[in-house]
């Protein structure tokens, strides 16, 4: 199954949810993905000082979120300064209405948040339309003294759990 844990280990990160360990799992070889050095997260916009002093315990250097410009703007981002963490917005083209303007795309995302079935349309927009994005996270994700890095986007399940099986992937997980 890949498992090493029965589970990947969570963390309880004060003003967020749905925080976790992207290591601890084996290789398709057996080998071990190490933890502590990647998390996945739903959106760290509204961290207490608490789950900012988690980060830090955690030793995090890099936020990298993959929400669009509109949700950034209209829920707020990572308070980066005086953390010591960098972070870096790689925006995503795919994601919920937010109001942005873009009549298109808002009237795009809306039909596909109102059908029956929405991540049967929005998967499809992701691959067809992210790859970017992933790139420019997984790039972010690779550069030597970025580790510990956390990325993120609104709930921490859609687009970040694709970055997260793309990493694990290009790690040798089945």
């Amino acid at each position: 199954s890949g498992a090493a844990m029965d589970r990947p280990a969570s963390h309880d990160i004060e003003g967020t949810h749905n925080f976790r360990d992207v290591g601890g799992v084996l290789t398709a070889d057996g080998r071990l993905v190490r933890p502590g050095l990647m998390f996945r997260s739903a959106s760290l916009d509204a961290l207490t000082d608490a789950g900012l002093a988690a980060l830090a315990a955690l030793g995090m250097r890099t936020v990298i979120d993959i929400r669009s410009e509109g949700e950034v703007e209209r829920n707020g981002r990572f308070a980066y300064e005086g953390s010591g963490v960098d972070w870096f917005h790689v925006a995503s083209s795919v994601g919920p209405p937010t109001g942005s303007g873009d009549a298109a795309r808002e009237a795009a995302m809306s039909r596909v948040m109102a059908s029956e079935d929405p991540m049967a349309l929005i998967l499809p927009m992701l691959f067809g339309r992210a790859g970017p994005m992933f790139a420019g996270a997984l790039r972010l994700m690779a550069e030597a003294g970025r580790q510990p890095v956390v990325f993120h986007c609104t709930s921490g399940k859609d687009r970040t759990g694709l970055l997260a099986l793309f990493l694990h992937l290009i790690l040798g997980v089945e």
